[in-house]
């Protein structure tokens, strides 16, 4: 009998399952691993993150009956009751790129349970956000920020001390990373030397200290090129070579800028920093800060500026989350997907388990945080 597969093309007959739902639960279960302990008689700080096709939130008497998504199939759908005063409920929602619905009765029983909701898209953008606390600032506060940013002097001594205190946080990121290389060790060398030019002879403009700092941060991520991510075995003939290794912070898709990630690391580090301005909305607006007036950055239309200042105290520590993750995991292709336009984005329950990373980081009050 002639066998039907002898003229069809190599190539199809050795093409490699699909891994996307295998990878999916991986990270499903890795995130599940992530839930904290509870003291009995203190409520979850933990958020509650939501993802995937059919998401819904619905009343059902006086309960709050959540159903997660669906993002890969097969898929068994979690389902979650909440009663009211519970102390597993969580501290917000956090929806990542999802669908489904959610009714006003549920807005306004989560309003009563002092539950926050905050909506981000595939890139980890605020696409909206509610917070139980409002938007009550306080005049000390918001006087604080105007005051600084208008006042040269201050403005310039808040910068410095800033951008002091984030080299210090990535110095010891790159300690921890011991590469022990020459483009590691010029990294640590020229951060060094631009820690103690603060302060002995800092830049005289907030311009000026913008180019020291966007220096130090190139240097910083050139000794990420000793940065390099493994592949399954199945998965390989899938990866372009540029994966591999880690080039560039910057991205060829865009001018001048590290949006639309053209890397797996660089995508983590954009969903890693998005998720973080996300927290720190929250925060900013609980403690009553003006999330859109900045001090280092200048305020812009739809852009909260001051986020993007308290941010640059975090970025060190979520470059050491993400460095970490990526030296202890073997990623697939399916972990990743390249859009059309060559943007790499995250599977969905990989991008779940990074925010919930995220989320879990230690803050202090902003107050503490930005006391030089």
């Amino acid at each position: 009998m002639r066998n039907p597969k002898k003229n069809l093309p190599e190539q199809v007959e050795k093409q490699p399952p699909d891994e996307w739902q295998p990878r999916s639960d991986v990270w499903l279960k890795q995130a599940q691993k992530l839930k904290k302990f509870r003291p009995s008689r203190r409520r979850t700080e933990q958020p509650l993150i939501l993802s995937g096709h059919g998401v819904s939130l619905r009343i059902e008497r006086n309960t709050l009956l959540v159903k997660n998504g669906f993002t890969h199939y097969p898929q068994k759908q979690e389902i979650i009751r909440f009663f009211p005063g519970d102390l597993s409920l969580p501290s917000r929602f956090i929806f990542l790129d999802c669908s489904g619905s959610i009714s006003f009765h549920v807005l306004s029983w989560l309003k009563e349970q002092n539950i926050d909701l905050v909506h981000l898209n595939w890139q980890g953008e605020i696409i909206s956000s509610t917070t139980t606390a409002g938007y009550s600032a306080k005049l000390e506060n918001v006087l604080w920020q105007r005051e600084t940013h208008d006042s040269r002097e201050r403005r310039l001594q808040f910068c410095i001390a800033l951008i002091a205190r984030k080299l210090e946080y990535s110095l010891l990121t790159l300690q921890n990373m011991n590469f022990q290389n020459e483009a590691w060790q010029a990294a640590n060398d020229f951060l060094a030397i631009c820690l103690n030019s603060l302060s002995h002879a800092p830049p005289a403009s907030v311009p000026g200290l913008r180019m020291l700092e966007a220096n130090c941060a190139a240097a910083y991520f050139r000794a990420w090129r000793g940065v390099t991510t493994a592949w399954k075995g199945k998965s390989r003939q899938f990866i372009p070579d540029h994966w591999k290794a880690f080039e560039q912070r910057n991205s060829p898709l865009v001018i001048n800028g590290n949006r639309r990630a053209h890397h797996p690391i660089n995508a983590l580090l954009n969903y890693a920093y998005q998720v973080a301005e996300s927290e720190l909305l929250i925060q900013a607006i609980s403690e009553g800060f003006d999330p859109t007036i900045g001090i280092l950055h200048e305020s812009q239309p739809n852009r909260n500026s001051f986020l993007l200042d308290l941010i640059e105290l975090e970025r060190a520590q979520i470059d050491y989350q993400i460095f970490h993750f990526v030296r202890s995991n073997v990623f697939s292709g399916d972990d990743f997907t390249i859009g059309n336009d060559g943007t790499v984005l995250l599977n969905p329950q990989l991008a779940r388990y990074v925010a919930l990373v995220v989320c879990g980081m230690p803050r202090e009050p902003i107050e503490e945080k930005i006391h030089f």
